[in-house]
């Protein structure tokens, strides 16, 4: 089976973001000591930022909608690059046009 490349795999989305957020957290281990006192409960504000991708891995709602906003991002951009596509093959025949049958590469 040939596999397509601008189709998202949720699995190896998935996977991919649990891995980076483990090479991440290795990573800013030195930040660790820096802990913010807040009532007397110390966490470190280092890890308080998941990214979408994580935040949406327990919610399939949120991860649906962002799949089908990257599938109409994609579409839009395929459509756009057709458009363009023709247009340049237009102005190439238009200018291929114009310069003269009687000269001879």
């Amino acid at each position: 089976m040939e596999s397509n490349p601008r189709v998202i795999c949720m699995r190896e989305l998935v996977a991919f973001s649990s891995l980076l957020r483990h090479v991440i957290r290795d990573k800013l281990g030195i930040f660790t000591s820096e802990k913010t006192v807040d009532d007397g409960d110390s966490r470190n504000s280092a890890f308080n930022c998941p990214s979408r991708a994580h935040r949406s891995q327990c919610n399939n709602a949120e991860a649906q909608s962002w799949l089908d906003d990257l599938n109409e991002r994609q579409d839009r951009e395929k459509e756009n690059f057709q458009r363009n596509k023709k247009h340049v093959a237009d102005e190439l025949k238009g200018m291929l046009k114009l310069i003269p049958s009687v000269v001879r590469v």
